[in-house]
């Protein structure tokens, strides 16, 4: 018998659910189909929350499979994955199905659902949501008229339950009545071909099986019913308090500085892991926090200096060439799944952020707001005590001094202030219902050195030890210095007895100089420890500490006189690496990693951390997801230390020659590639046997394959990872000597400084003034390997593959 479909009902029953959320076209939907018609179903404007699961189930009347039956998202300014499709279990081909889509980010969704030319379906979307507290019972059903037998009627009966359990529509394809009694042991043999139970796992739902009793009473061949109920409580989110430094280098006692006072920061670390080899992805201010916040490296983002993160400034000579205006922060994601998103002092950088006009042009107020749509609460940004200015006589000019102390309260001082500020905050989301983000940006040790006379006096500047290189590495390239005189163009010495400040020469600094500078950079970090630890304090006082993940960073290293340099702006050591300290509950305390971490590498590992899925940003302006972020997650070195989750970790720096620096355990690979695409000079540093890098080993005999590794490596999906202008260029052809060097033997093995996307062979001889290698191994991936300490062979070598 050929049934003509006349009318849909889509019936939601709202009563007594709390926090479901149901969803359907308005009103009743009255459809004409005609019996070879293409027949879909169309639910617009559906609303939804980070977290959600959109369900979306049907029924077919010719029992078709998957490959014939569909659900597209035909408009979205919501971010779904999936979607995961579902069909019976227990018929090779049923016509009942599911699908269903996780939400990533907020917004609303258009959904269709399509079926084959020659079926007709039945279909029904509900938002599955979960909330602390009280389950919810979600009911969705949908049901024929059929002319013939009249009005079919669906009857569902619920008990109470605490376990949260799907079942999914089914098609009956009988025509004659059919009623079952379900009871708390879904019988799979009495819903054979007739109901289709799955569990729908993951999320925030349980995967138990149970339910009161269902009563189900169909007398038409199609028909679709779902029933849910969430789990009494979700898991608990953790809070994130958020805690970056400008311009701070890991010069603290926890980092192996034993002359440093750092009690705070140091007892952050004894509760949880300090990562060793970690560094920045742009050694620049802007450019850094901008690359962490997005996820994506500084070329992806468009931020390679002062330009604004969402697009086109207000100042023409600050557009963004890449403008993405929809790129989502992290604190914007963590609003999204319902955290509560505030930040006090500079988090971004100012010049780089700001709001946004109707025209999408984004205005020189960042220092005001910073990123509107990163905080759900209001961003603050105090002022304090500011550098006192020194006359010079000479041209009465007023100019700042590089390094300085006032016998002044801390709490006079800007970072003072924003302490001061936050803790205000975090009493604030203390006492609300939602996790929270608390961003708290600490503004020194940036230059000034400006410091409370009681962190200056903490040191003895005649007792500070001046770094012990202070020249150009041999083997220097034109490219691996730069022109940017961050010290010496900005600031100048104590006045002398004239009353005249002297200018910071050029060339080597005297040693007392050096000594006064680094006095004030000690006082600075000093002064940051303390406002750090009155936020770790407060976290305490208020029981948060148990709940709470605490990340604290600085966006980029500094020179303090190695290579005679002061400031940032090189791909070396000294400007990329980093503090990152990570205190996570349930985490192993106290351990340190040597992993090559990023900070580009902390959204990932938030998202890990808080349970939810990683997010892609936008390919460009109209296309919303696609775009995988380029860092890893950390979790897996935060439960092992020895765990590694790449090679090597990206940095980059440059603007009319772009250098791309890898950095992975033991070295340092960089290239410099102009805008044509050429490479125009590499550079490679061992910091086991160099770490005051004082010779360029790129081009030097024996380091050849070494260096083809890396320039193959960093070019690989893998590990380039947004580094498009490298990957466009072509890589250091393997050498005709292919032979490792770093090559190490112990405790019977033999480990090799390896890289992503290469192989090796492991090759050994007994006499190693005649006779040929031997392959031990042809093809390892990755080091170590065995060796057999019995057998007589006694010399090892290990060669790239081609």
């Amino acid at each position: 018998m050929r049934f003509v479909i006349l009318q849909i009902f889509l019936l939601f029953l709202l009563e007594g659910l709390a926090r479901a959320e149901l969803f359907k076209v308005p009103g009743s939907q009255q459809r004409a189909v005609h019996s070879a018609a293409r027949w879909t179903n169309d639910y617009q404007g559906v609303v939804v929350e980070a977290g959600d699961v959109v369900v979306l189930q049907a029924a077919t009347n010719k029992r078709r499979s998957l490959t014939e039956y569909s659900t597209v998202v035909t408009a979205s300014t919501a971010q779904l994955q999936g979607p995961v499709s579902v069909q019976s279990a227990v018929d090779t081909n049923p016509g009942s199905h599911i699908f269903y889509y996780h939400v990533v980010y907020p917004g609303s969704v258009d959904l269709r659902v399509h079926a084959n030319a020659n079926s007709t379906a039945e279909s029904c979307v509900f938002v599955l949501r979960s909330d602390a507290g009280a389950p919810i019972e979600a009911l969705s059903t949908a049901s024929l008229d059929a002319p013939v037998l009249g009005t079919n009627e669906m009857v569902h009966t619920f008990g109470s339950s605490t376990a949260g359990f799907l079942v999914e529509s089914f098609s009956s394809t009988s025509d004659s009545i059919v009623s079952h009694q379900l009871d708390a042991e879904i019988n799979e043999d009495l819903v054979r071909n007739t109901l289709n139970k799955r569990i729908l796992t993951g999320g925030t739902f349980s995967d138990a099986a149970s339910l009161t009793s269902v009563s189900v009473v169909t007398n038409e061949r199609v028909s679709a019913v779902s029933v849910v109920f969430s789990e009494g409580a979700v898991p608990v989110r953790p809070n994130i308090l958020f805690i970056a430094v400008d311009d701070m280098k890991p010069l603290l006692g926890c980092y192996g500085n034993s002359f440093i006072e750092t009690p705070h920061m140091d007892s952050l670390a004894a509760g949880g892991m300090v990562f060793l080899n970690a560094h920045c992805q742009w050694s620049v201010c802007g450019p850094s926090r901008a690359s962490l916040m997005t996820g994506l490296m500084p070329e992806q983002c468009g931020v390679m200096g002062f330009t604004k993160m969402r697009g086109n400034a207000v100042d023409d000579a600050r557009d963004n060439p890449i403008g993405l205006p929809n790129v989502l922060t992290l604190p914007q994601y963590f609003a999204g799944w319902g955290y509560a998103t505030a930040a006090v002092g500079k988090l971004n950088d100012d010049r780089c952020v700001g709001s946004i006009n109707a025209d999408g042009s984004v205005n020189e107020d960042g220092n005001v707001v910073d990123d509107p749509p990163s905080w759900s609460h209001s961003f603050n940004n105090p002022s304090g005590l500011q550098p006192s200015k020194a006359i010079r006589v000479t041209d009465g000019a007023n100019i700042k001094l590089a390094a300085e102390s006032v016998d002044r309260p801390e709490t006079d001082f800007v970072d003072g202030k924003i302490a001061g500020r936050a803790l205000t905050v975090l009493n604030e989301l203390a006492v609300g219902a939602q996790p929270f983000f608390l961003g708290v940006g600490f503004k020194k040790p940036h230059l000034p050195f400006l410091a409370p006379t009681a962190s200056w006096d903490r040191y003895e500047p005649d007792q500070l030890d001046i770094h012990p290189f202070q020249e150009s590495m041999t083997n220097v390239t034109p490219y691996t210095f730069n022109a940017v005189m961050e010290l010496r163009n900005s600031y100048y010495f104590e006045t002398n007895s004239l009353g005249q400040a002297l200018p910071i020469p050029t060339n080597t600094l005297a040693e007392t100089e050096q000594q006064w500078l680094l006095n004030g950079y000690y006082a600075c970090v000093s002064h940051i420890d303390d406002q750090v630890g009155r936020m770790l304090d407060e976290l305490d006082r208020l029981g948060l500490a148990s709940n709470t993940v605490v990340v604290l960073w600085g966006d980029h290293g500094f020179h303090l006189g190695d290579h005679n340099e002061w400031g940032k702006h090189t791909n070396l050591e000294q400007a990329t690496r980093v503090p990152l300290i990570i205190k996570a509950p349930g985490y192993p305390a106290g351990v340190h990693s040597q992993a090559p971490a990023g900070l580009i590498d902390l959204f990932p590992t938030l998202c890990d951390l808080a349970g939810f899925p990683v997010p892609e940003q936008p390919v460009d302006s109209s296309v919303s997801g696609g775009r995988p972020l380029s860092g890893h997650s950390l979790v897996p070195v935060l439960s092992d230390p020895a765990a590694r989750v790449q090679t090597g970790v990206m940095h980059h720096y440059g603007s009319f020659n772009f250098g791309y620096g890898y950095r992975t355990e033991r070295y340092r690979y960089t290239e410099w590639i102009n805008g044509a695409g050429n490479v125009l000079a590499r550079e490679l540093y061992d910091y086991h046997v160099d770490p005051l890098e004082t010779i360029n080993l790129a081009g030097l005999p024996g380091y050849d394959a070494l260096m083809h590794q890396f320039a193959v490596a960093t070019r690989s999906a893998g590990e380039a990872r947004g580094s498009e202008r490298l990957k466009g260029s072509m890589p250091l052809a393997l050498p005709a000597d292919r032979s490792l060097s770093g090559v190490e033997i112990s405790e019977g093995h033999i480990t090799w400084p390896d890289a992503s996307g290469i192989t090796y062979s492991l090759l050994s001889k007994t006499n190693l003034m005649g006779g040929v290698w031997t392959v031990e191994h042809g093809s390892l991936l990755e080091s170590p390997a065995p060796v057999n300490p019995v057998r007589p062979r006694a010399f090892y070598k290990v060669e790239v593959n081609e």
